[in-house]
């Protein structure tokens, strides 16, 4: 057994015998463990200084969107437009090419159903802005409320070989 070797105060210290340690411990390092350490403190440096506040001028304050209460009947919000008509249907046949488009009435509010060119497919029920509202699966008794209570309803778009067995209707763009 090989007893340590102990080095005078002096030696111990000296900057080249220092030098010399430390170099051969960062050879050991592996070259990609030299690297994550480097990205790891860059991103931490990246990190604090978005935190940091910035004593430069400030971003002048927006002014709110909102206008005066009386102005909107929604308390001063002003409404975002919704989708038109033409803009539903349209977004409607591109989705159901292949099916049937039917245009109903539904507590007085346009509504849209939507049925697939499938034996068994069903039909989903959209409202005016083109959310769907509803689901006619027959088949498995998924069945809601707006798919019975749904009146006056008119084909507005038909695909030409259909299962139906009904002539083709072609979709006219609303005014």
């Amino acid at each position: 057994m090989m007893a340590a070797k102990i080095l005078p105060a002096a030696e111990a210290f000296r900057p080249s015998l220092v030098l010399k340690r430390l170099s051969l411990r960062l050879i050991l390092i592996p070259f990609n463990m030299m690297r994550a350490l480097a990205l790891f403190t860059f991103s931490c440096m990246l990190l604090l200084a978005s935190c940091h506040p910035k004593n430069g001028n400030p971003t002048p304050p927006q002014p709110p969107a909102v206008e005066k209460a009386d102005s909107f009947p929604t308390g001063g919000i002003k409404p975002l437009p919704g989708p038109t008509p033409a803009e539903v249907q349209q977004r409607l046949i591109t989705q159901y090419e292949r099916g049937e488009i039917e245009q109903c009435l539904y507590k007085g509010a346009t509504v849209y159903r939507c049925s697939r060119n499938a034996p068994d497919a069903g039909s989903e029920v959209f409202d005016a802005k083109g959310d769907r509202i509803g689901r006619c699966y027959f088949s498995t008794n998924t069945v809601d409320p707006v798919c019975r209570e749904a009146t006056d309803c008119k084909v507005i778009y038909r695909v030409a070989k259909n299962i139906w067995g009904k002539p083709e209707v072609v979709w006219v763009k609303p005014n």
